[in-house]
């Protein structure tokens, strides 16, 4: 039998990642929510190559995105609000075709917003508020013509919302507050 779900959630008490869950290719759903997990994402990771849904919100995860992650072109949702990630969002990130919400809230994020990402051509929700990402807001995520939610605000962005965001026709949520635009 190949293992597909695993669940883990508060109160667990894991420690850190293991490198060791890079091995379990089968995997399609990893929930890790509120489980005092400590440490950074293994590089292993990027093996996961199923994975549809990722969430491990409300832990003490730190450190850098692994660009290995690229590789989880299936992943649906991936969420990873509330923990002490930093370093900037992968430019690999942008192989995700499949994924609808990305959700970074609340982590020391900072870099520019890569233009890659015009990619995910399915994303519905982006969520990077409460980080430190600089920069303009790229005109190439104007392929997003599905999303429908931009959480932008308390970053240190600039600039001014591209014209070519007016073919986002299901926009309907945008904050973009606590910037510099």
């Amino acid at each position: 039998r190949s293992l597909k779900e695993l669940r883990l959630q508060i109160g667990s008490n894991m420690g850190t990642l293991p490198a060791s869950f890079g091995d379990i290719t089968t995997l399609e759903i990893l929930y890790l929510e509120s489980c005092g997990l400590s440490g950074s994402i293994p590089d292993s990771w990027g093996n996961l190559v199923n994975l549809k849904y990722f969430g491990a919100s409300r832990n003490s995860l730190s450190g850098t995105l692994p660009s290995s992650l690229g590789s989880w072109t299936l992943i649906d949702e991936f969420i990873i609000s509330g923990n002490g990630f930093e370093g900037s969002i992968p430019a690999s990130f942008g192989q995700w075709v499949n994924v609808r919400n990305l959700l970074l809230e609340d982590n020391n994020m900072d870099g520019t917003l890569p233009a890659e990402l015009s990619g995910c051509t399915k994303m519905s929700q982006l969520s990077i508020q409460n980080n430190d990402f600089t920069g303009s807001l790229p005109s190439e995520w104007s392929t997003w013509t599905k999303v429908n939610r931009l959480d932008l605000n308390n970053n240190k962005l600039e600039g001014t919302l591209p014209p070519s965001y007016g073919s986002m026709v299901q926009l309907v949520y945008f904050e973009g507050f606590d910037n510099y635009f």
